[in-house]
């Protein structure tokens, strides 16, 4: 299973843990924020787009680490990100979604 942006595996524990990147974690913490507020994948995208805002998107590579990459708004950026964290409770639990 793919850890969910903004997450990474503790490599002495092996437990899926906040990301040690402040940077990512904020900024998956704005996406989380925002959709609680608008209530729509669509606003949170609206949103994004009015502000200049990039939200970071991750790359997996065969064989190779994930890389993060910050990407103009879109839905195949913004939504598969926000489906994992909004409905995996091992996501959404170190995020106060719980």
């Amino acid at each position: 299973m793919p850890v969910p942006i903004g997450h990474a595996h503790d490599p002495f524990t092996g437990r899926l843990e906040l990301s040690p990147d402040q940077v990512v974690r904020h900024a998956v913490e704005q996406l989380v924020h925002l959709f609680a507020q608008l209530g729509s994948m669509r606003g949170v995208l609206l949103c994004l787009k009015r502000a200049g805002l990039q939200p970071p998107h991750q790359v997996r590579r065969r064989g190779l680490a994930t890389q993060i990459v910050w990407r103009r708004p879109s839905y195949e950026v913004v939504t598969p990100s926000m489906i994992c964290m909004l409905s995996s409770p091992v996501a959404a639990g170190p995020l106060g979604l719980l």
